[in-house]
Parts: C-alpha cells; structure tokens; sequence
C-alpha cells in the first residue's frame, strides 16, 4: 500500500492537475470580481439615467406638476 501511494505522490499527472486546478480557480476569482466591478457601475449608470430622464415628475420649465395626464396638457 505504501508503493502505491509513493508512486502516486511521484506521478506528475497528478502535479499537472493540480496546477491546472489552481489556474482554473485564479482564473474564476478574477472573472468573478470583475464582473462585480461592472455589474456595479452598469447598475449605477442606469439609475443615473433613469434619475436624468424623470419623465413623470417634471415638466420642460422643471415646475414638477407634469404628467397629470389632463386632457388640456396642463
């Protein structure tokens, strides 16, 4: 038994996963964090376009009494 486990400790198959592996999760930590990062500022540049754009709260003179829905457009 104890053959067999030196002789896996000596393969480099299983030192070249485990490099793999480790690549493969820097590689995700990094994608991850990223994708964070960017998801944020999208997140807060369409609440900035949405607060730009305001349709119903304000009128073109910026009085705030717009979007009533009245007939005469006031």
């Amino acid at each position: 038994m104890f053959y067999r486990l030196s002789k896996k400790i000596r393969d480099s198959k299983g030192a070249t996963a485990i490099e793999y592996a480790l690549i493969a999760s820097l590689i995700s930590v990094v994608a991850i964090a990223g994708m964070k990062l960017i998801g944020n500022t999208i997140g807060q540049k369409f609440n900035e376009i949405s607060n730009d754009m305001n349709w119903d709260s304000q009128t073109p003179d910026g009085s705030g009494t717009g979007g009533d829905g009245g007939e005469d457009g006031e």
